[in-house]
């Protein structure tokens, strides 16, 4: 289960750098227009229209695909309550941590899932692009579920050993 999930979450990884290279691109076309939009007195018009939908979705996108990797990778956090505490208790503690975290997932997941099916059935569309709105809320439901997964696997398997200092700051 934890190679399919890796790959999984690989996977959703690729789409949140995409994703987030592309909310940087729309966000930097934008800044450099409206420059020169305001510099030409308003007749030079090159910005992008749906720029604010387009950076609110791909924000989504790119938050809850990355989700999963940051689970599986550690996320950023301050170690040192956890090296101080006996080994036991700190993996009881890791292994809590990842079944909150499956948990976490799983609730979003339903959540976003409900609201792909009922955003299907309506055909609701992106206010300016237009573009279907359950794209966005299922790729959400997608990595949430993912992370559900990831948060899953490591709290049955437990955490692949990390050099010192790895994943956290010390």
């Amino acid at each position: 289960m934890t190679r399919a999930v890796d790959l999984l979450a690989r996977a959703l990884s690729a789409l949140a750098f995409i994703a987030t290279a592309a909310l940087l691109a729309v966000v930097a076309w934008n800044v450099l227009w409206r420059a020169v939009f305001d510099a030409s007195g308003a007749r030079i018009n090159l910005m992008f229209p749906g720029a604010i939908d387009a950076a609110q979705y791909l924000l989504l996108v790119a938050v809850f695909s990355a989700l999963p990797w940051a689970e599986r990778t550690g996320f950023i956090r301050v170690d040192i309550l956890i090296h101080r505490l006996p080994r036991l208790l700190a993996g009881a503690l890791e292994r809590l941590w990842d079944l909150s975290v499956a948990g976490f997932g799983a609730i979003c997941c339903w959540l976003f899932a409900a609201e792909t099916a009922e955003v299907f059935a309506r055909g609701d569309a992106t206010q300016d692009l237009q573009m279907p709105l359950w794209w966005f809320t299922g790729i959400a439901a997608l990595g949430a579920g993912a992370l559900a997964l990831m948060g899953l696997a490591l709290a049955l398997a437990g955490r692949p050993a990390q050099a010192p200092g790895a994943g956290g700051i010390e």
